[in-house]
């Protein structure tokens, strides 16, 4: 009989592997795409000097301050020249977004700053939740309009949380360690973090914002006993298996636009290690309050849009 030990270890064990194998299989996708859509020179080049700033920016700022990638980017690409459509954006942020967190996972796995337990029990109403909206979205079942709107409300949402993400990470004082609480309140906030981890999917799965910043919430509240390291960690490598679950679900349905995603991360790659040296420079507190302002802004010139 497997017991829930054995489950966990065996998930312990093998996340870190199924996230490699997810990237790789990615990375093939990203070949055959480039082979069918008739990938040229010159429009790589176009595509490059038009977004490898974007990426450079992006990449940077998530580096130096540790927030907002998905949260930067998606807002940028439709609000910025030469305005990606709504669904273009999503996607194309998906996939960017996939390697930027693959590099801060396995920054934290090496530090040993992620309880397995908790990205299980999220990614049992996560990942499903986000790939299944996912589909649904590219497969155009969703108003273009009413993501955009709902893009606004969770980039507001999401700038609150930004201002307040220090004193989450703190959690709770004299929270009940697992080992307190009886067998009952363990099995029911099990069953609750996988209901709001469908919510938090949800959500992402429709806009590719909030995987870092709700997710979080969500641990902090339903686990305020996790130290301000584990919770980072395990945020991190949560958020990376929603949104390897999104990208699947967006390529299933062809709505990554491949040139676009390359001139991301030709900019997001080295801005990430700008911004970490960045961060060992000067302390990034005076820039969170002016990107909290930066989202909530683009919230409201989305949901006016």
């Amino acid at each position: 009989m497997v017991t829930r030990c054995d489950l966990g270890r065996l998930f312990r064990q093998h996340a870190g592997k199924a996230a490699i194998v997810s990237i790789v299989a990615l990375l093939l996708l990203f070949a055959a795409g480039m082979h069918a859509s008739g990938w040229s020179l010159g429009r790589s080049i176009h595509y490059a000097l038009e977004y490898t700033w974007i990426g450079l920016i992006v990449g940077t700022l998530v580096g130096w301050t540790s927030v907002g990638g998905g949260s930067l980017l998606t807002p940028l690409l439709i609000l910025v020249p030469p305005h990606m459509a709504t669904l273009g954006a999503v996607a194309t942020d998906f996939l960017h977004s996939v390697a930027v967190k693959f590099v801060g996972w396995r920054k934290h796995r090496q530090l040993g700053n992620i309880d397995h337990s908790v990205v299980l029990w999220l990614s049992l109403g996560s990942v499903p939740a986000t790939f299944i909206t996912s589909v649904l979205v590219g497969s155009k079942h969703s108003s273009s309009k009413v993501v955009v709107h709902i893009l606004g409300i969770v980039l507001i949402v999401s700038a609150a949380l930004f201002l307040i993400k220090p004193l989450i990470e703190r959690g709770f004082k004299g929270a009940k360690e697992d080992r307190q609480l009886s067998s009952a309140s363990i099995w029911l906030r099990r069953i609750v973090t996988a209901l709001l981890g469908a919510g938090v999917g949800t959500l992402v799965g429709l806009t590719s914002v909030g995987s870092g910043a709700l997710i979080m919430l969500v641990i902090a509240f339903m686990y305020p006993a996790m130290s301000a390291q584990k919770l980072v960690g395990t945020d991190i490598l949560q958020s990376l298996l929603m949104l390897g679950a999104g990208s699947l679900g967006y390529l299933a349905t062809f709505s990554v636009q491949w040139n676009i995603v390359g001139a991301l991360l030709m900019g997001s790659l080295p801005g990430v290690l700008l911004g970490t040296w960045l961060s060992k420079k000067t302390h990034p507190r005076v820039l969170v309050p002016i990107l909290a302002l930066v989202l909530a802004f683009s919230g409201y010139l989305l949901i006016n849009k």
